[in-house]
């Protein structure tokens, strides 16, 4: 069937033209007419595996202030999005133009601008001070001095992290479109309540990944695109922040208004948002019209476009697809809203909020230990305070924080971003300095105790977080970094015990099936390089590495974030197999569990504890609570 879109208060326009249709005052930004898409030009000797067709017979016109959605899996979604920036080869040839961009004389390589936030081949924030087998610990141990990049300095240089990348020709960032962007994305901390002054001038090196989501957000608006193409916006941000960028994106994405077009967002920064989006993911109501493509692996095809309500119930009739509808920021009974049901968007406790359990105890017990004696204790904290920087800019990220895990316990760990999550798991693998002047005992060592070996803490842990994976060397094969559980640095030499050739074989026939199924054999999974596999891949592979030991302590942030719902559900069913003897699927009753994730579905069933931590600046202690 032929689809279109039909923007609210738009007519009806004929079946046959599979139209986005606003007022035709408007030049559109991307206008494609019916084609098919290739990597190579169509006309080339090559055989079809190499060169498929993808999205065949495609129309498609996109509008500025007629936001759309994306909804894919991660390479059919990469390739759409390469698609709209002219990287594909269109048949016929002129089918994909430019209308309003090349009316203005503009070129469509830097009017439309991807912003990325999960690329494999991309390190965050930290690229240039940060190479193969670097170690965790150097965010934390990086030289606080004046020569220490700013985000306002690095907003203002485009991103460089040394003032030597800057060349002299470069155009130099309008300071009132600065200060615009800045504020309509919360990181001057002058508007609210949140707590987030003196963001612009910490060191980019020290912020938290969904503060350096936001930062990327703001660089790509000061570059003026027509359209923005955001590749999951929301992935790794908190139920709060997720809710806030959400409006804030809103208004760039609302149309001028005719009475007074110079306050509107999206007058001043002339932008368009279009948002690429998993297919899990629920569609902010602002969103006009969708994009769903297939989810058949290997396939490349838009399954249905339109107004959203309508490919929603298209989806659902035709294909017995559901579509997340949930408003963002709200939750079912569960986890999650015990967590978040009584904070507001800064991450604070609301007025009547739900929580009854404060940092200290709860129903007659501390809340802050599970209380089960016959358990040894793994991690002890006792009253920690972390502060960066100096006064009058010193910012308390942990205050006078305490807790213990034991043995098979199973924690949850959630807060704002910026709270202090990952300089709390840092303490729990002693990566943060301040590890040593703090009161952290862990299996049963003082850390400020001499000759205890940060290799040997170290040894009893498996970890897979965000910046383990920023870090984590390209050229290993997958083999070679499951190994690397065993060594002491990403790229030493592992010991392996006898056993783990079984227990690493084990891993990679239990997750075979997300490799390539019946058409992949276990070893050439094996002998695939790791900075050669898709993002959701890479993902899995760290997971393996972080439980294939059986450590006394797991520990996953963010672990599942970029995995296809498929290979997520996979490492979820193999955590919950759990109790096991040595070798055996699942995290056993002798190991504690810790997880960080903003979003409820990528935390395992047996999550029985939480704790949330308190917004910088928003002055309280830490939250804990009951499943």
């Amino acid at each position: 069937m032929m689809l279109r879109f039909v923007p609210p208060n738009t007519h009806i326009i004929p079946r046959h033209s599979r139209l986005l249709h606003t007022p035709s005052t408007c030049l559109p930004i991307i206008s494609i007419a019916p084609s098919t898409f290739y990597h190579q030009h169509p006309s080339l000797p090559l055989p079809p595996s190499s060169n498929p067709p993808l999205f065949p017979n495609l129309s498609l016109t996109l509008r500025p202030h007629v936001p759309t959605a994306l909804l894919g899996p991660p390479l059919p979604k990469t390739t759409f999005l390469s698609l709209l920036q002219g990287k594909l080869i269109p048949s016929p040839p002129l089918a994909l133009s430019y209308p309003s961009i090349s009316a203005q004389h503009l070129s469509s390589s830097t009017a439309i601008l991807l912003v990325q936030f999960a690329s494999q081949n991309s390190r965050g924030l930290v690229s240039s001070v940060s190479g193969d087998g670097g170690y965790v610990s150097a965010r934390y141990e990086s030289l606080r001095t004046a020569e220490d990049v700013s985000l306002r300095k690095w907003l203002i240089d485009g991103g460089k992290m040394n003032p030597g990348d800057v060349s002299e020709g470069e155009e130099k960032v309008d300071e009132e479109l600065l200060g615009k962007v800045v504020r309509l994305l919360r990181l001057d901390g002058g508007e609210g309540k949140e707590g987030e002054g003196g963001l612009m001038e910490q060191p980019v090196m020290t912020l938290s990944n969904g503060q350096a989501r936001r930062a990327k957000i703001a660089q790509g608006l000061l570059k003026r695109p027509k359209m923005v193409l955001l590749d999951e916006p929301f992935m790794g941000l908190d139920p709060p922040s997720t809710t806030l960028l959400s409006h804030l994106l809103s208004r760039i994405a609302a149309p001028p208004s005719p009475s007074a077009p110079s306050t509107t967002p999206s007058e001043l920064l002339s932008t368009t948002p279009f948002l690429a989006l998993r297919p899990q993911d629920p569609i902010p109501s602002w969103i006009h019209n969708v994009i769903y493509l297939d989810t058949t692996p290997g396939t490349y095809r838009v399954l249905s476009l339109g107004p959203k309500d309508k490919v929603i119930s298209e989806l659902k009739e035709k294909h017995n697809i559901h579509i997340n509808t949930e408003e963002l920021g709200t939750f079912r009974e569960g986890l999650f809203k015990k967590v978040w049901g009584g904070v507001d968007q800064f991450g604070l406790k609301k007025e009547g909020g739900a929580q009854k359990e404060d940092g200290e105890k709860g129903e007659g017990k501390v809340m802050w230990d599970s209380g089960d004696e016959s358990k040894e204790v793994l991690v002890d904290m006792d009253k920690i305070s972390i502060v960066y920087g100096m006064p009058p800019r010193a910012r308390e990220v942990l205050k006078d924080f305490s807790w213990r895990i034991r043995r098979g316990d199973r924690w949850g760990v959630f807060g704002p971003n910026g709270s202090g999550k990952t300089t709390l798991l840092s303490l729990l693998t002693s990566d943060h300095p301040q590890t040593y002047s703090q009161r952290v005992t862990l299996f049963s060592h003082l850390r400020s105790t001499p000759g205890v070996s940060l290799f040997d803490i170290q040894s009893r842990i498996g970890q897979s977080s965000p910046e383990i994976h920023s870090f984590f060397p390209q050229h290993l094969s997958a083999r070679r970094t499951v190994e690397s559980a065993w060594a002491e640095t990403f790229i030493s030499r592992p010991s392996l015990p006898p056993h783990s050739p079984e227990a690493i074989g084990r891993l990679f026939t239990y997750f075979k099936p997300a490799f390539g199924g019946e058409k992949t054999s276990v070893q050439e999974i094996m002998d695939t390089i790791f900075g050669e596999m898709p993002i959701g891949l890479q993902r899995l592979v760290l997971f393996m590495r972080a439980v294939v030991k059986r450590p006394d302590l797991v520990i996953l942030d963010e672990a599942f974030a970029g995995m296809e719902e498929g290979v997520r559900r996979a490492c979820l069913d193999w955590i919950e197999m759990g109790d096991g003897q040595e070798g055996e699927a699942g995290i056993g009753h002798k190991q504690a569990l810790v997880v960080v994730s903003h979003l409820e579905e990528e935390v395992p069933r047996g999550v029985s504890r939480w704790v949330r931590l308190a917004g910088t600046g928003a002055g309280g202690k830490a939250e804990f609570g009951v499943v």
